[in-house]
């Protein structure tokens, strides 16, 4: 199955256990999906504030740096007050 197979739910589960580094087929296919992952991405940034992940090796740590990155590439207000808020 490609990434454009995938179903967003699918996208999002990559992007959340990936680590630092995004493979460039998940950025590109994810940027292709701006309008149907934006709502996803700002509850991932949201919500990443509060993780508290065991280890520090956790993968999910990077979920709301990479949520935040698209958001930017996305240039949405929306994510502005969760911004500020970091």
């Amino acid at each position: 199955m490609t990434r454009q197979q995938q179903s967003d739910m699918e996208l999002l589960a990559a992007l959340e256990t990936v680590g630092p580094i995004l493979p460039v087929d998940l950025i590109e296919v994810c940027l292709e999906r701006q309008e149907s992952l934006t709502a996803s991405f700002l509850k991932i940034l949201a919500d990443s504030r509060a993780d508290e992940w065991e280890l520090t090796s956790d993968a999910r740590w990077f979920r709301g740096i990479h949520a935040g990155k698209f958001l930017i590439a996305f240039r949405e207000a929306a994510a502005l007050p969760i911004f500020e808020q970091i």
